[in-house]
């Protein structure tokens, strides 16, 4: 007999736990349809946005992987590049001074299309350590930062477009646009 009061409150105690796992699991059944079915209008609002913002965040990724890959600086040169019409200066009052700086750049200009950089970069760089150039020194600024921009040298080409981007009265003021900067910096940190 006492066997089969054991076996009986076990077939109880199995029963009980049956029954509170079906309880449980309908419980569970019941919560989760609530959760599902109810969500908040934030929520519904926010699904779109955040579809629209993945969906800026892929391309803006994928246009800087393209950006990356089809760089160049001869690319960047070509498209900052503006044509120079050489100056000269003749009569009895110009100024030998500034002939003879004028002459210079022209000879850094010639090199810089002809490819002949680091011929340019030498005198570019004297022009615009010489005191006295004014606007030859200006011209010097924009014709160096695009001879270091060919020449592989973005990073300092950067530094001087920095300083023209960042002079209003400079006679390149224009010419270097912030688009221009995030390109040359891009390509500086693709260099490093």
């Amino acid at each position: 007999m006492n066997n089969e009061t054991n076996h009986e409150d076990l077939i109880k105690a199995a029963m009980g736990s049956y029954g509170l796992k079906q309880e449980v699991a309908r419980l569970h059944k019941e919560n989760m349809k609530v959760v599902e079915g109810a969500s908040s209008p934030v929520i519904r609002m926010m699904r779109p946005m955040m579809r629209i913002a993945a969906s800026l965040l892929i391309l803006i990724i994928a246009g800087s992987v393209y950006f990356y890959f089809n760089s160049t600086s001869e690319q960047l040169f070509d498209d900052a590049f503006i044509s120079y019409s050489p100056v000269t200066t003749r009569g009895e009052n110009a100024d030998r001074s500034i002939d003879s700086r004028t002459t210079l750049f022209n000879r850094a200009y010639e090199y810089l299309q002809k490819q002949e950089l680091d011929s340019s970069i030498a005198i570019l760089q004297r022009i615009r350590n010489d005191a006295g150039a004014g606007s030859i020194a200006e011209n010097a600024d924009y014709y160096l930062a695009l001879a270091y921009l060919r020449n592989h040298q973005a990073a300092k080409a950067l530094t001087i477009f920095k300083k023209i981007a960042g002079d209003v009265d400079h006679p390149y003021y224009k010419e270097v646009s912030s688009w221009l900067l995030w390109k040359v910096r891009f390509l500086a940190w693709k260099q490093e």
